[in-house]
């Protein structure tokens, strides 16, 4: 049947998304999409969704075959995701490809989680941040940029065709880009129905288990990382010292809003993935960009690294989830903070959350006055930025959270946002 659109949508991983912005050939960034229609003969019900391709960076400049993916058949090497979308926009769910085998699942996050993880973007360190705490060890949190048409302009004008010998009208159009990250939930493992959205028929080829993890290859998901003994997760229902008082200023809070603050105060450095003097991402024999193992994050800077399973994202040992606190104690509410100690920063959305979903940003303490609180604390603010920055306790971005000592949930329950903590 005729489908009416209007502008452009364009899918695309984070790796992309910087070559995008880095090269001027853009060619090779493409999607594949389609408009799937299904009707049941027995009931005549009818259903449609669409489905988009999203290549790997690798996959896109190695195969000019993207178009050639679809609903009812996969290139034998397709590296990416394939995502099914409701008419309205929204996720339904999706699979992730490695060599053209299944290794994972994609599902939509819950409109908390996307809050959080929205607040937890502006850190720039949350890219693949694990949010199933307890639910799933297996799933994990990832991104992509999905970019559109914003306002365009046109020009008309007559312009010369040599071929035709004769004056022709031309249209242009240019519009600026617009763009926004996508959350959703990924889950390896092998797929039940490895085909198609929930609640529909099995069509399609190319699909299988494949394994997800190749240990020559750092560009795979290792699901079984090596493990430490389980965090105790000190810190959710206890009483705890109120280690800060109120600052005079807050700079760093007034300046850092956006994204675009975050790249104009802070020095970027390398990111996820090495690259060359020119800037230009690395890549290896796969044409796979090699890992930066030295990209780490305010929890590694602050307390040191966690190897328990799910508590980074692999195989960046250094970009830590959420801390290790087993050889912590937090501090009560009758302690006095010392220089060394360490300050974790929770944005709680529910009172029953459990604390390594919440934690937004680690730091540790480098001054304190002579009643016991702390007034200067140091630590990263994010992954892709090298200052080691020190500032008052409560001078952090809205996005590390309240600059109030806790949130009230009612009847008595009461959630700390900022908690300290002593080596034991």
């Amino acid at each position: 049947m005729p489908v009416k659109t209007k502008g452009r949508m364009l899918f695309m991983d984070e790796e992309t998304m910087a070559w995008k912005k880095a090269n001027k050939d853009q060619k090779i960034v493409q999607n594949s999409a389609r408009l799937v229609i299904q009707k049941d003969l027995e009931t005549g019900e009818v259903r449609s969704f669409i489905s988009v391709f999203v290549g790997t960076l690798g996959y896109l400049k190695r195969s000019t075959r993207m178009q050639k993916n679809g609903y009812f058949k996969r290139e034998k090497d397709f590296e990416g995701d394939l995502k099914f979308y409701n008419l309205d926009g929204s996720l339904i769910n999706g699979w992730r490809y490695r060599n053209g085998k299944i290794v994972a699942r994609i599902q939509p996050y819950s409109a908390s989680m996307q809050n959080t993880l929205t607040l937890m973007r502006l850190q720039a360190s949350a890219k693949s941040k694990r949010a199933s705490w307890g639910v799933d060890p297996n799933c994990h949190g990832d991104m992509e940029w999905v970019e559109s048409d914003g306002e365009c302009e046109r020009d008309n004008y007559v312009d010369w065709d040599e071929e035709l010998g004769q004056d022709i009208p031309v249209i242009d159009v240019d519009c600026n880009s617009e763009g926004s990250w996508e959350w959703v939930e990924v889950c390896d493992g092998d797929p039940e129905d490895p085909t198609d959205p929930e609640d529909y028929g099995d069509h399609g080829e190319g699909t299988g288990n494949g394994n997800p993890y190749n240990p020559t290859d750092p560009g795979y998901v290792d699901p079984n990382p090596p493990t430490n003994p389980q965090n105790p997760g000190t810190g959710q229902t206890q009483t705890y010292k109120v280690g800060d008082k109120a600052p005079a200023s807050t700079p760093w809070r007034d300046k850092l809003k956006t994204i675009d603050d975050f790249e104009r105060y802070l020095k970027e450095e390398m990111g996820k993935y090495m690259r060359d003097a020119n800037g230009e991402i690395i890549y290896d024999a796969n044409n796979k960009g090699i890992p930066n193992l030295d990209y780490n994050n305010c929890h590694y800077y602050a307390f040191g690294g966690n190897l328990e399973q799910g508590a980074y994202n692999p195989p960046w040992t250094k970009d830590v989830f959420y801390p290790d606190l087993s050889d912590y104690n937090a501090i009560g509410p009758t302690g006095s903070i010392q220089v060394g100690d360490r300050v974790c920063y929770y944005i709680w959305q529910t009172a029953d959350q459990d604390w390594r979903t919440p934690i937004q940003h680690s730091a540790i303490v480098t001054e304190v006055d002579a009643q016991g609180f702390a007034t200067k604390v140091e630590g990263k603010l994010g992954s892709n930025y090298e200052d080691i920055i020190q500032h008052h306790p409560r001078d952090i971005p809205e996005s590390y959270g309240s600059m109030y000592p806790t949130t009230n949930f009612g009847n008595g329950v009461v959630k700390y946002n900022r908690i300290y903590y002593r080596h034991k």
